[in-house]
């Protein structure tokens, strides 16, 4: 509701970035809005483990590949930003012209010809980074089936390991609770999109079973939560 907030400036970006690190919770969610800006990217890549939210229309497979494209292109820029030679290098390549695609491998190559250094920060950033996707408002099977071709784009182009965490479908039911201001995992426990947001955490407590949580005692705290909003 803050005018010019999502164009803050460079130095505000990071306060805040840093401030959002040093947080005391267990999950600290940044809800970011679609597009490429710098501060976007920027604060998707605070974790190493940021959700792409995709519906399955072909445009928005696209924009999403074409987000996390930009994602890879940031996190390895900065890496190289205070060498000279390799950012020379790299900007001669213009891997990242206009309707060219960007592929890291042979990107990684490069840099390795000139900085071994260079190339061992770089592969051990992807190597880290471990993004997560969601196929939303999804209408049809073969559209859930669709964001294999995502996951292997990143892999085959980006070099980048994409985990699938399942698929939200089209409900009225969202829209409904919507109407009433209520979130729809309280207001329709029982509707096929809140079954599948149950599946999604189910799969996302099942990959981090190190934080002991349990898919039950989540249920259980969601059940106490309806009280705070009725």
């Amino acid at each position: 509701e803050i005018l010019g907030l999502a164009n803050i400036h460079y130095q505000k970006k990071m306060k805040l970035i840093r401030h959002l690190e040093k947080l005391d919770g267990e999950f600290i969610i940044v809800d970011l809005g679609a597009g490429t800006s710098y501060n976007t990217v920027d604060f998707f890549n605070i974790s190493k483990e940021g959700i792409l939210i995709c519906n399955p229309e072909p445009n928005a497979k696209l924009d999403t590949y074409s987000f996390l494209k930009n994602v890879v292109w940031r996190k390895l820029s900065l890496i190289t930003k205070n060498n000279g030679v390799i950012k020379e290098v790299i900007d001669k390549a213009n891997f990242f012209e206009e309707n060219k695609s960007l592929e890291v491998g042979k990107l990684l190559q490069l840099v390795k010809s000139t900085s071994e250094e260079c190339f061992d920060m770089m592969k051990e950033s992807l190597n880290d980074f471990k993004p997560r996707l969601i196929m939303n408002k999804v209408r049809r099977k073969n559209q859930i089936a669709e964001a294999n071709q995502l996951i292997m784009l990143a892999k085959e182009f980006l070099k980048v390991e994409v985990q699938y965490l399942g698929h939200i479908e089209f409900d009225q039911h969202v829209v409904d609770s919507s109407e009433k201001m209520m979130p729809f995992i309280l207001e329709y426990r029982r509707c096929e999109a809140s079954k599948n947001v149950f599946q999604i955490i189910k799969n996302l407590i099942d990959s981090d079973r190190e934080r002991g949580k349990t898919f039950r005692g989540f249920k259980k705290d969601m059940k106490s939560e309806v009280r705070r909003w009725k």
